[in-house]
């Protein structure tokens, strides 16, 4: 599922459909708890798809599974992913909205309360009808955040980030990672999609060192 992109690729169909969607109703118009007012039975729809990615993505995540070993992986619960925030910090973690420049904290104190996102996905997903108001472009868009986060630090997506063009490398870097097969660190923090942006923290004695006008490169290989 992540060594192969399937994530990705998932990902990148729900973010296709939200930018189809907002061709109608440009992004940087209504901004934040304004987005909270554009509700329809497509966004609902959307947000469905995306929590259940969301839940996907967690439940075949080793180590959440390495969290909880005394569960069956079709029994985790949104309760249960919380345990890996000691690893991962999600928490703290920050998406950037290209369009508008906003910041997007989607896992923001997720471990005392479940995220407003979440708990409005299952509201619209087990009663749509009563609850459709919660099926609305701001939920859609900070869920969305937090599905990109998610692709953004899992370990074994990193080499298709690069290749599918999340992260930009230059010529010689993209040759070492991807032809080579030499993973390191690249320099460039940044990971962007069509909508998002994270800036990955990076440990820079993991950083590679390109000479300039040059083929040759030095780098330090992860271990």
């Amino acid at each position: 599922m992540f060594k192969s992109g399937y994530s990705l690729n998932l990902y990148q169909i729900l973010e296709d459909d939200l930018i189809d969607f907002l061709k109608n109703i440009s992004i940087d118009y209504y901004q934040g708890d304004e987005r909270k007012k554009i509700f329809s039975p497509k966004l609902g729809e959307l947000l469905i798809r995306i929590g259940s990615q969301i839940d996907i993505f967690f439940r075949n995540w080793d180590i959440v599974q390495s969290h909880n070993l005394s569960i069956s992986i079709k029994k985790l619960k949104f309760g249960n992913y919380k345990a890996i925030e000691k690893d991962i910090n999600l928490n703290d973690k920050k998406i950037k909205i290209i369009a508008t420049d906003e910041t997007l904290i989607p896992f923001n104190d997720w471990t005392k309360n479940d995220p407003s996102w979440w708990t409005s996905c299952n509201h619209v997903k087990h009663n749509g009808f009563v609850n459709k108001e919660e099926g609305n472009l701001n939920n859609v868009i900070e869920s969305l955040s937090a599905l990109f986060l998610l692709n953004c630090l899992h370990d074994d997506l990193k080499i298709k980030l690069i290749e599918y063009g999340y992260r930009k490398v230059d010529l010689d870097t993209y040759d070492l990672i991807i032809r080579q097969k030499s993973y390191f660190e690249p320099a460039y923090p940044y990971i962007t999609s069509q909508l998002f942006e994270f800036e990955k923290e990076l440990d820079l004695s993991l950083h590679t060192i390109v000479k300039k006008h040059s083929r040759e490169s030095v780098f330090i290989p992860r271990i």
